[in-house]
């Protein structure tokens, strides 16, 4: 890998194009990613990748900063162009993730500065949470270990409900969209004091219920809508025995994004005919049938499409360099045969939608809600309610008899 800033540069942001990020974002981080080259060709350093180079950078950004010659906003964007830059240096892939580092909550007591790291630990191992989940935990708690400490607190062994209840109000205004999110994550706080035996904070934590916020509405496709898709892909190029294999495995499989992209040679049984794949949200290992259809063009496309490269990842880019496709480019994927067939959502369909139209699909066939959580590898049979509110009729098709015990002989109903 070139280690020439105007090389690495070039690559991040053709990765990033492939997202659905926003031009202007995506223009932005370029204009941040050649701040750190004019910086070295303003210092007289070779615009080249070096670690010594990117801490004089960040102490010269801090300084401008301080200077008020830029906004707090730049300052932070700044920073996040170099964790790409960093990152991308380390895999060769540009991945989207908020970089936390040299947050203005910057803790100093020993003691929340280790309870932040074990905290944080703890959860992403038992609860197995997705990496955006980490990150929000990370933020939060971070955010109210920086709040205690500055009341004066060594450690949590004296808190009380009231502090957290001051710091929910304290941050009411700045978090208008996001309370649901931070009151959730304090809760996992509270939950680890309490387990912990650090603290046992004694309250109904209903009173940190946040203000009704509306379902997020993720549109579904009919069965003609998805027909019509399937049959404007071109399967007489590579990219179009790639594209039908990934949507059909979407519509077939209900699959997230994620675990898509993830998907390797070694995920596939084809001799008994399924995909067995680790969920990245849950953690929980399912296995998916394959349909004849889409075993056929899987085949089609590992056979005569897929780039010939090193590596046991499934779907790939089908421009160089060959990588990993990112979640990101498969709403793209989707969305440019929904163009082209003129099938249009008042809200903006993405690939979660082929998953939430395979889970209604299966309801509208009467399935048993535990069988389309199954299905769905949800970990929880719950969360599977929400594919079966088309009509009061459905939501009693789709219920099993489990827990519902016969009246005793002689008993009749009135």
């Amino acid at each position: 890998m070139s280690n020439s800033l105007k090389e690495m540069n070039a690559a991040i942001i053709s990765q990033m194009e492939e997202t659905d990020l926003s031009p202007v974002t995506i223009k932005y981080t370029n204009v941040c990613l050649n701040s750190f080259t004019k910086f070295c060709n303003l210092k007289g350093f070779k615009p080249f990748y070096s670690e010594a180079l990117i801490e004089q950078f960040l102490d010269y950004t801090y300084e401008l900063y301080l200077k008020e010659d830029i906004k707090y906003g730049t300052l932070q964007n700044r920073r996040k162009a170099i964790f790409f830059l960093k990152q991308y240096k380390e895999t060769g892939i540009y991945k989207p993730k908020h970089a936390f580092f040299n947050s203005k909550y910057t803790l100093i007591t020993p003691y929340f500065i280790i309870f932040l790291k074990d905290e944080c630990q703890y959860y992403k191992q038992t609860n197995h949470l997705s990496e955006r989940s980490n990150e929000q935990n990370y933020y939060v708690t971070k955010k109210f270990c920086f709040y205690v400490e500055n009341l004066g607190f060594k450690n949590f062994r004296n808190l009380t409900i009231n502090v957290v209840v001051n710091f929910i109000n304290s941050v009411k205004k700045t978090n208008k969209g996001n309370m649901k999110t931070i009151i959730h994550h304090v809760k996992r706080v509270l939950e680890y004091l309490d387990k912990k035996e650090i603290a046992q904070i004694n309250a109904d934590f209903s009173i940190l219920k946040p203000q009704f916020i509306p379902a997020k509405e993720i549109v579904t496709f009919s069965k003609d809508e998805i027909i019509k898709i399937l049959e404007v892909i071109d399967r007489n190029t590579d990219v179009g025995k790639r594209d039908y294999a990934i949507i059909l495995l979407g519509i077939t499989t209900g699959l997230r994004a994620c675990d898509v992209v993830s998907l390797t040679l070694n995920n596939i049984n084809w001799e008994k005919e399924y995909i067995k794949v680790v969920q990245t949200k849950t953690g929980k290992e399912i296995k998916v049938p394959m349909l004849s259809n889409f075993s056929n063009a899987l085949a089609t496309y590992i056979l005569k499409a897929r780039p010939k490269f090193d590596s046991t990842t499934l779907f790939l880019t089908s421009r160089n360099p060959i990588k990993q496709m990112l979640p990101y480019s498969l709403n793209n994927i989707l969305r440019k045969y929904c163009k082209k067939v003129n099938v249009f959502k008042e809200k903006k369909e993405t690939f979660h939608s082929l998953r939430r139209s395979f889970c209604t699909w299966l309801s509208q066939e009467l399935t048993p809600i535990n069988l389309i959580a199954e299905c769905a590898g949800h970990s929880n049979v719950h969360t599977a309610e929400r594919y079966i509110s088309v009509s009061p009729n459905m939501t009693q098709c789709c219920l099993d008899f489990t827990g519902i015990n016969p009246l005793p002989k002689g008993v009749e109903n009135v």
